[in-house]
């Protein structure tokens, strides 16, 4: 049993990694270029094109704005306590319980989990 959570965890890691934006619209260009040296040219050109339009159109700046701004004002700024001038909150705000600073950084990537001081 332990096997198989294991293995069915390593392979949704794998083909989450491959379903990116960037590693998909690069394997579809890639199956465009087989296509089109095979006996599918229109497809395999057609594909290409697709593939590598969608990739340049996704990393302009407005498309890349377009996309983000929705997330991006949903949310508040972040601000350490020691760039904010307690003068310009507001007296619900400084009281608010999504208002704290935090105490600690957990990095993870490390050999073992760290924790760092956090230092505002």
């Amino acid at each position: 049993m332990g096997v198989c959570v294991q293995t069915m965890f390593l392979a949704k890691k794998w083909l989450g990694s491959l379903l990116l934006p960037l590693p998909l619209l690069l394997i579809l260009a890639f199956l465009g270029l087989i296509l089109l040296y095979r006996q599918h040219k229109n497809a395999g050109g057609a594909l290409l094109v697709l593939s590598l339009l969608c990739l340049c159109l996704l990393s302009t700046r407005p498309v890349a704005n377009a996309l983000i701004s929705p997330l991006e004002s949903r949310y508040p700024t972040y601000l350490p306590a020691s760039l904010v001038n307690p003068d310009s909150l507001a007296h619900s705000d400084a009281e608010s319980p999504h208002y704290r600073q935090p105490q600690d950084i957990i990095v993870l990537g490390q050999p073992k989990w760290r924790m760092l001081t956090c230092p505002y």
